[in-house]
């Protein structure tokens, strides 16, 4: 059964309208999906007519930014309420925190002469707020820097200029927020916050402690080794397993949505009980 929890549309800092993912997915035969933008559900405001339909099945998603010991990581939440109150009201919070770092990384990299960088960037954001990324991408289009990973470097990165420390919810806040709304929790692509293992492993244990229900074990198309590696975490924790592209636009290598590999026998996939 092909399935993806992890997409980005242009609700967020994705490419494609929500439509054309779903058109994207039909394509490839994926059978149920979730839209997850940043801090946001917009998306299926735009999709309304087709959370009923069959295929593919639409599981409402979200993937929250949270801190966590001074280190910003992702919690996925699935199938939820979208009506939920108290997760919508985390959700406006969250926007509310985006949009004045937006402001603040503007105000930082107008002080070393980033002329109109919030309207460039904002160019890049798709119908969010603009994000690092999006400010890296205006920095290279204008020229200050050869690439994005440089305008981390010189820009962007922690303890440089324009870097601002968000105080997004916490882990058992967002993880509660999701829960309150009939939804299930999932740690978004463990590998990809650079920690060493002592450090993820402290991460995991603190995800279990404040209910998390499951991890990413597959992660766009990262290798075998790696699925392994978290798979036998997932059972270790005894967490349910996700899959997800991480899809942010056609054509990226790492990401095509709906083309993820079988998770490993060990795992207990996290849709197994919304079969029915």
């Amino acid at each position: 059964m092909k399935v993806d929890f992890h997409i980005h549309s242009n609700c967020s800092d994705g490419e494609l309208e929500p439509r054309e993912i779903l058109r994207s997915a039909v394509e490839v035969g994926c059978e149920m999906l979730s839209i997850t933008d940043h801090d946001s559900i917009a998306a299926y405001g735009m999709l309304e007519d087709s959370l009923k339909g069959e295929t593919p099945r639409i599981v409402p998603g979200c993937e929250f930014s949270v801190s966590w010991e001074r280190h910003e990581v992702h919690v996925v939440g699935l199938n939820f309420d979208l009506g939920g109150p108290r997760l919508k009201s985390a959700i406006t919070q969250q926007q509310s925190t985006r949009r004045n770092r937006s402001l603040a990384i503007a105000q930082r990299l107008e002080i070393v002469g980033g002329k109109d960088i919030l309207a460039k960037a904002s160019s890049f954001s798709g119908k969010g707020p603009p994000g690092r990324l999006h400010f890296a991408r205006a920095l290279v289009a204008e020229g200050a820097v050869r690439n994005v990973q440089q305008a981390f470097d010189r820009f962007l990165g922690a303890g440089q200029v324009a870097f601002v420390r968000t105080p997004w919810l916490s882990l058992g806040e967002v993880c509660e927020v999701i829960q309150s709304a009939g939804g299930v929790t999932v740690l978004a692509h463990p590998l990809k916050y650079g920690f060493s293992n002592n450090r993820l492993i402290k991460l995991l244990e603190d995800f279990r402690s404040v209910g998390g229900d499951a991890l990413e074990v597959i992660s766009g198309n990262q290798n075998r080794d790696k699925t392994t590696h978290l798979a036998r975490l997932a059972r270790k924790f005894d967490f349910d397993a996700s899959v997800g592209s991480d899809f942010h636009r056609p054509n990226a290598p790492w990401a095509s949505i709906g083309r993820l590999p079988a998770l490993p026998g060990i795992c207990r996939p996290i849709w197994s009980d919304w079969l029915s």
